[in-house]
C-alpha cells in the first residue's frame, strides 16, 4: 500500500467512531424529531401558515435521516481497523495465505467504507439542513410572516440560520 493511498482510506482519526455516533444516536434521534413534528403539524395544521410545504420537508427530512442510519450500518460492515488488520495479517500467514492478498482486500473494504462514510455524511447533512428549514417553515403563523412576534421572528431568523450554516458547513467540509 503506498503511503497516499494509506493517508486517503485512513482519513482522520475517530472518523470511523463519529460515523457510527451519526449512525446510531444522531441521525435516528433527528428523525424521530422530524417525525413527531409531522405528526403535530397534521393534528394541528390549522394552526400553520404553511402545513404542506413543512410536512414535505419534515417527511424529507426523516427520509434522509433514516438513509443515513442505513448508509451509517453500511459503513460499519466495511471498516476494518488497523489492529483488526494486523491480527488478519498474522492469522492470514499462519493459514498460508500471502500477506498482499490480506492487503488487497483491505484496500478493498477501505475504499467500501470510504464510500459509505461520504453517502452517510450528505445524507446526515442534507437531512439536518432540510429539518431546520422545515422548522423555520413550521413557525410562521397562519396570519402570514408579517403577522410574527418578535420573538418567533428571532425563533424563524435562527432557524434559517442554522440552515444556512448547515449548508455552508456541508459544503465547505467537501
Amino acid at each position: 500500500m503506498t503511503d497516499q493511498l494509506y493517508k486517503e482510506l485512513l482519513g482522520p482519526h475517530g472518523y470511523s467512531a463519529a460515523l457510527e455516533d451519526v449512525g446510531t444516536s444522531a441521525a435516528p434521534l433527528l428523525a424521530g424529531f422530524a417525525l413527531t413534528l409531522t405528526t403535530l403539524t397534521i393534528a394541528n395544521r390549522h394552526d400553520f401558515g404553511e402545513p404542506d410545504a413543512a410536512l414535505l420537508l419534515l417527511v424529507l427530512a426523516a427520509l434522509l435521516l433514516v438513509t443515513a442510519v442505513q448508509f451509517a450500518f453500511r459503513a460499519r460492515q466495511c471498516h476494518v481497523p488497523p489492529g483488526d488488520h494486523l491480527s488478519i495479517l498474522t492469522l492470514a500467514a499462519n493459514a498460508g495465505v500471502p500477506a498482499w492478498k490480506v492487503t488487497d482486500d483491505h484496500e478493498r473494504w477501505a475504499r467500501e467504507h470510504k464510500k459509505w462514510a461520504a453517502w452517510t455524511r450528505h445524507a446526515y447533512n442534507t437531512g439536518i439542513f432540510f429539518l431546520l428549514v422545515a422548522l423555520a417553515v413550521t413557525l410562521i403563523p397562519r396570519a402570514g410572516v408579517g403577522h410574527m412576534p418578535p420573538f418567533r421572528v428571532a425563533a424563524f431568523l435562527l432557524a434559517i440560520a442554522g440552515a444556512g450554516a448547515e449548508a455552508l458547513w456541508t459544503l465547505c467540509s467537501e
